[in-house]
């Protein structure tokens, strides 16, 4: 079937294809105090930035520390603590007090400690 179409003028629309948009140039120059502050921020940034390390290389104590403030998403993160006894604990550090660490509710001496590994990433 075929349906005759009607003869009507095309549509034109004027919107717009292209634009320029100028940046406003700053010609205000700060006083010699704020000059010398960025530096001092960006030295700031610079040390406060954290090599990033894999957890076997880190020694105990940081593995403890990491473990105890982990963010809220891997508060899920359990390890495996082996000592100088051959006695291996499972679960999450939830205490570092007084050179006794403690995982679940056992009481481990942080001198016994040999290695701590991740388990549950």
């Amino acid at each position: 079937m075929y349906i005759i179409q009607p003869e009507l003028e095309p549509i034109f629309s004027s919107m717009q294809k292209t634009y320029v948009m100028k940046k406003k140039q700053k010609k205000e120059v700060k006083n010699k105090e704020s000059a010398v502050e960025k530096p001092k921020r960006l030295e700031q940034k610079e040390v406060e930035k954290k090599p990033i390390t894999s957890f076997s290389m880190l020694t105990n104590e940081q593995k403890v520390q990491t473990l105890l403030n982990l963010p809220e998403s891997l508060k899920h993160v359990s390890c495996n603590i082996r000592t100088t006894k051959d006695e291996s604990f499972y679960g999450k550090i939830t205490e570092y007090k007084d050179g006794y660490v403690t995982i679940d509710s056992n009481k481990v001496n942080f001198e016994e400690i040999v290695t701590i590994t991740l388990i549950g990433i």
